[in-house]
């Protein structure tokens, strides 16, 4: 079944949703001045908005709803056109507020932990669940956070270090004000633990603030180091970034932000475009089929449907070296990478998940 177009309203409100700075940053040791172009190869089509991705160790994908609230299940990675519902959460169902970033604990293994970014009705407010996976289903929902802030602007995004905390990406809800406010959780990059407990080495003590000053994550990616974290963010026409995630830091958007101002209180990007380019989904690929995409890191963008390769040095603080386009578009607007264990990658459009390969004739 092909999906109809959308309405053009819903269509403005997604923009303003990955309306964040848009940026770019590398990882450090890859040679991205190989030339590369990739081809997208179609992997499942859908009729529903869809969000988030993620692999288990054993290549089980699942997939995110946003306005059903359901978690699809494709067991070891295989495309089916009626795919297993792994869970349902229920959310408002319409616009861009539902269910979006969907993640696997690293220790999955042992835990079977899958965690789900989710805007709740009654009253709405965004919450991270974590289910346990029993199979191909989801049981036992618990919820790690509650509250956060909603308002169009939701982030919705999971990363996780190498102690196995979860970074959680949230928007600034509409209200810019909330950005900087320690006392929200709007427009933050959160850290707890896998139970919902907060870390005690989180910079602002008893509050699981990790990173402040920003509109609306939707991209997240620790560097190959183990150590560093990059998070993509949304300007509101402007200053689309990727930055450098330093704990306490504050990355600038607040409600007097000027396009292109160079604040001395917030932490410069590693990569800033403008006019926006909706920057959504980061990926550091390590072990990938692709070689050349190796420790760079992978951009996706929402507005152009295009993958950037950058490469940072992390010996440098973040330097970006280079920057090169190895996907040019033309498969719809990009939401989502991830990496399947078998090295292939996989990203998601707001209508169907795509896997890339190398274009035959570059």
């Amino acid at each position: 079944m092909e999906k109809p177009l959308l309405p053009k309203t819903l269509l403005l409100l997604i923009l303003c949703w990955t309306c964040v700075a848009c940026g770019g940053g590398g990882g450090g040791g890859g040679e991205s001045n190989t030339p590369l172009q990739l081809r997208a190869d179609l992997f499942y089509r859908s009729p529903q908005f869809l969000v988030g991705l993620a692999f288990t160790p054993d290549g089980d994908l699942l997939l995110s709803e946003l306005q059903t609230g359901k978690i699809r299940f494709f067991p070891k990675g295989e495309a089916a056109p009626n795919p297993q519902e792994f869970a349902k959460l229920p959310v408002p169902g319409a616009g861009v507020q539902g269910l979006l970033g969907v993640a696997v604990d690293p220790d999955f293994r042992k835990n079977k932990y899958v965690y789900a970014y989710q805007t709740a009705p009654g009253p709405l407010r965004n919450r991270v669940v974590r289910f346990t996976a029993n199979g191909a289903q989801g049981t036992n929902p618990v919820v790690l956070i509650d509250n956060i802030p909603t308002g169009g602007h939701d982030g919705g995004k999971f990363a996780f270090d190498r102690d196995g905390n979860v970074f959680i990406s949230t928007g600034d809800a509409g209200a810019p004000a909330l950005s900087p406010d320690l006392q929200s959780l709007a427009g933050k990059i959160l850290r707890i633990k896998n139970d919902g407990s907060i870390p005690s080495d989180n910079p602002f003590p008893g509050s699981p603030v990790y990173a402040l000053g920003f509109r609306n994550v939707f991209g997240m990616a620790l560097h190959p180091d183990g150590e560093t974290l990059y998070a993509s963010d949304n300007g509101p026409d402007c200053d689309d970034e990727v930055n450098r995630v330093l704990p306490g830091a504050n990355y600038g958007w607040r409600p007097d932000y000027v396009c292109g101002e160079k604040n001395p209180l917030s932490i410069p990007a590693v990569y800033s475009v403008s006019p926006s380019a909706g920057v959504t989904g980061i990926l550091f690929p390590e072990g990938a089929e692709i070689s050349e995409l190796n420790d760079n890191l992978l951009v996706a963008t929402f507005n152009q449907g295009d993958l950037r390769r950058l490469l940072i040095d992390e010996n440098q603080g973040g330097l970006l070296t280079s920057e090169d386009l190895v996907f040019a578009g033309g498969s719809g607007n990009i939401v989502d990478l991830a990496q399947a264990p078998d090295g292939q990658i996989y990203f998601t459009t707001s209508e169907a998940v795509f896997r890339l390969s190398r274009a035959e004739n570059p």
